[in-house]
C-alpha cells in the first residue's frame, strides 16, 4: 500500500503551472494613465500563474454551463468544477502574492494587477465608505 503524501497536491499543482504555456491567456486591460503607476513586467515564471489562472476560469466557466444544461446533474461535474475553482484561486493568490514580494511594492492603499503586454500596475485604492469588515477584507487592495 503506498501511503498518500499531503503535500503531493501542492507539489503537483506547480509542476502544471510551470509546466504550462503563458502566452496562451494574456491580460487584456488596458492601463489607465490617471489612475496606474507602472512598476515594471511581469516575470516569464509568473506570467505562468496568470495563464494557467485564466485557463482554468475557462474550463470551470465551461462546465458551469454544460452543468446548468444537463438533464441529469452528474456529482463528477460538480467536483470537477470545485476543482477548476480552486486551482485558479490558489494561483491567482500565488501570482499575486509573488508579484507584491517581487515588486517589494508594500504602498498601502494601492492594489496590484496586470495590464496588456505584461505591465504590473499599482492602482490608487479609492476610498470608499464604511463597509462590515468581511467586504472590506474582500474588496482590500490584494490584487484581482
Amino acid at each position: 500500500m503506498t501511503e498518500k503524501i499531503p503535500t503531493a497536491p501542492i507539489t503537483d499543482l506547480l509542476e502544471e503551472i510551470r509546466g504550462f504555456e503563458w502566452t496562451l491567456f494574456q491580460p487584456t486591460d488596458e492601463i489607465c494613465a490617471e489612475h496606474d503607476k507602472v512598476i515594471g513586467s511581469c516575470p516569464e515564471d509568473l506570467r505562468r500563474f496568470y495563464s494557467f489562472a485564466r485557463y482554468c476560469e475557462r474550463e470551470l466557466k465551461q462546465l458551469q454551463v454544460e452543468r446548468e444544461f444537463q438533464s441529469e446533474k452528474d456529482d463528477g461535474t460538480a467536483s470537477r468544477i470545485f476543482q477548476w475553482d480552486k486551482k485558479s484561486r490558489l494561483a491567482k493568490s500565488m501570482l499575486w502574492y509573488a508579484l507584491w514580494e517581487y515588486f517589494e511594492a508594500y504602498q498601502g492603499g494601492w492594489q496590484i494587477s496586470l495590464t496588456k503586454d505584461w505591465q504590473v500596475v499599482l492602482t490608487e485604492h479609492q476610498n470608499r465608505p464604511n463597509m462590515p469588515p468581511f467586504f472590506a477584507q474582500l474588496f482590500g487592495p490584494q490584487g484581482e
